[in-house]
């Protein structure tokens, strides 16, 4: 890969100072309005007594494109995501956490419809439309070309439309040989994943033990935590997130998922390191400089929330809320292979 596609790929999730045209419409709006957008709740207990099913996210939205893939910038992240906070907040709303940096309220409280909090699609995804560049698109492409994927295990999943409580976990997927042929028969493995003072290397991405299905609406569960991996160039770039939900329609033969919407919070200051860390694996330039300090001022300014997914006017916000939207398609479930190991920080 050329120098400058080098840079231009680690920019997809750093930020250049902010340009006029790039952010989000301000929001001038005084009184919150609309109901909470939340998952439907678990219907009766009905344990599972199938197969199981295991999907594949065959396309990712991370706010520069509407549903049906046509670019929308400036409000594309309004279709993903969940409320997090149990607020209907507004650029006049007086009981949140104090903003950091050089946020705005009219750039960063207001919320999407129904209190979807997305911070990440909102501010920081569109600081790139200058390069002409859509995240979505390129990750996908990537996808498309069998270079990653999250995988989705959903066990005990039958035929029938409502199921309580259902074990899921997901991973992160390998590499394949070839592109996937997304008919049912793709075997995709999945990368190895030890966890800190264990022996055991096939620990998921994210365990969600009280899942359930309502009308073929698949739910995570109460929030959780997700270690969500996404391909970049050569690299990885680890979103670390927080009281996760996930949600997606499944079809009613259970083969395939739509409108997946991954909610959760990153830590700011865990976002800002792994987003240096990252960038510098790319472009040693990275490292330091006023190029990198000002990356690190606009993600801080992004954060809208509490880490621990709660709103209190007597605090700095400390986190960054985010949806994530997605497909996924039925996959066979592959062995666990060996995950690269992590590069070294060019930085220290």
């Amino acid at each position: 890969m050329r120098h400058y596609e080098l840079i231009i790929a680690s920019q997809i999730f750093f930020m250049l100072p902010p340009v006029a045209g790039c952010g989000p419409e301000p929001d001038n709006s005084v009184e919150p309005r609309g109901s909470l957008n939340r998952p439907p709740p678990p219907p009766p207990r009905k344990p599972g007594d199938g197969r199981g099913l295991v999907l594949a996210i065959d396309k990712i939205f991370l706010g520069d494109t509407n549903p049906d893939t046509s670019i929308n910038w400036a409000t594309g992240w309004k279709n993903y995501g969940l409320d997090i906070d149990g607020e209907l907040s507004t650029a006049g709303s007086s009981n949140l956490c104090r903003l950091v940096g050089n946020g705005l309220p009219n750039r960063v409280y207001f919320d999407g419809p129904g209190g979807i909090d997305n911070s990440f699609g909102k501010i920081l995804i569109p600081l790139i439309r200058i390069f002409n560049y859509s995240p979505s698109a390129k990750i996908t492409d990537e996808i498309s070309a069998g270079a990653f994927t999250m995988v989705l295990v959903i066990e005990g999943l039958g035929d029938d439309d409502s199921y309580y409580p259902l074990a899921a976990t997901m991973y992160s997927g390998a590499r394949l040989p070839s592109s996937p042929g997304w008919n049912g028969q793709d075997v995709w493995p999945v990368l190895a994943r030890p966890m800190e003072e264990s022996a055991d290397n096939t620990a998921p991405n994210g365990v969600f033990r009280e899942s359930y299905l309502v009308d073929n609406t698949w739910v995570s569960g109460t929030d959780g935590a997700l270690d969500l991996k996404l391909r970049i160039s050569k690299g990885y770039l680890d979103l670390k997130l927080r009281h996760v939900v996930i949600t997606a329609q499944l079809d009613k033969d259970h083969h395939s998922a739509i409108s997946g919407t991954i909610s959760g919070v990153i830590k700011t200051d865990t976002f800002i390191d792994d987003a240096r860390k990252f960038a510098a694996s790319l472009n040693e330039g990275f490292c330091s400089g006023n190029i990198v300090d000002a990356m690190l001022s606009q993600i801080r300014s992004a954060s809208d929330i509490l880490e621990d997914g709660t709103q209190d006017p007597s605090r700095d916000c400390d986190a960054i809320s985010i949806g994530v939207g997605f497909t996924a398609k039925e996959v066979r479930l592959g062995d666990t292979v060996p995950a690269p190991e992590p590069p070294a920080d060019p930085c220290l």
